[in-house]
């Protein structure tokens, strides 16, 4: 199996490409090299994020334009360019129908989907990863007391935890959920972090390590990935930019969605999952 970290994966509306990063130091963006994988599936809808599911057999891409979450296979896990359309398919237009955040829970029966007024909305799975059985279950959360302009947010997999980036206030937020999964149960922890002094328009968020030591935000104006320390895991008000970052640009501008090849967990533990 691919080690964690080793591989890292933007989608954005510039070229409206799927590009992959080989990091040579697992979790060190600063390592990060453009391996020349791409997927483009304009076909199906242009790509404003994605994610996967855990051993990296499918990829799920969320569409900008036509509002719809769009299934494949790939065939070699984790890459891209072995991809195909499954034909399964979900639009969400009857609740996002300006959508800009794709998440899912660890085992493919939940999804959420970010609206471009701050809403995240909720969706049950009857059968796990496959999206055309998702089904709006009514559940949703209004962040609006903290945040202005959400463009990106993303959940622990072990559901507790969920973060925001707001475009305006240039704040990264922290909510609880007490009960895990359920979006209606989160509350603002009163943990934030500005971000300001490197991206000045984040669009992504994201905590793709199992001990909650590394953040990863996307700066949108400058077509940079950047790279926080946690000293406090998953305490996003103790963040510190280590200067590590990555330019890609000459990849993908005008960058959205942002995620990591994480592998498969084997043993549960607080907050998320070790390996």
């Amino acid at each position: 199996m691919q080690d964690p970290g080793s591989k890292i994966y933007i989608c954005g509306l510039g070229d409206d490409l799927i590009v992959e990063y080989d990091l040579s130091t697992p979790w060190d963006i600063s390592s990060a090299v453009y391996n020349g994988n791409f997927f483009d599936p304009t076909t199906q809808g242009q790509p404003i994020d994605i994610t996967f599911n855990l051993n990296g057999t499918k990829i799920y891409i969320l569409s900008y334009f036509d509002d719809t979450i769009y299934e494949y296979n790939l065939s070699t896990p984790w890459d891209i360019t072995s991809a195909t359309y499954s034909g399964n398919s979900k639009n969400i237009s009857g609740q996002a129908s300006t959508p800009y955040g794709l998440d899912s829970n660890a085992n493919g029966t939940k999804f959420y989907v970010l609206q471009y007024d701050g809403y995240i909305y909720e969706y049950d799975l009857s059968t796990p990863w496959d999206i055309s059985s998702a089904v709006y279950n009514g559940n949703f959360f209004d962040p609006s007391n903290e945040n202005t302009t959400i463009q990106g947010f993303s959940i622990t997999k072990d559901g507790t935890k969920l973060y925001t980036s707001d475009y305006d206030t240039k704040k990264i937020y922290e909510y609880n959920l007490s009960t895990p999964w359920d979006i209606t149960s989160a509350t603002y922890s009163g943990n934030s972090k500005d971000i300001s002094g490197q991206a000045t328009q984040p669009t992504a968020v994201i905590l793709p390590r199992r001990d909650g030591t590394k953040m990863y935000i996307i700066g949108h104006i400058n077509d940079d990935v950047y790279e926080y320390d946690l000293s406090t895991p998953w305490d996003i008000s103790s963040a510190v930019y280590n200067n590590n970052e990555l330019y890609i640009s000459n990849e993908e501008y005008n960058p959205y969605g942002i995620r990591f090849l994480t592998g498969i967990p084997t043993k549960p533990r607080s907050h998320g999952y070790i390996f």
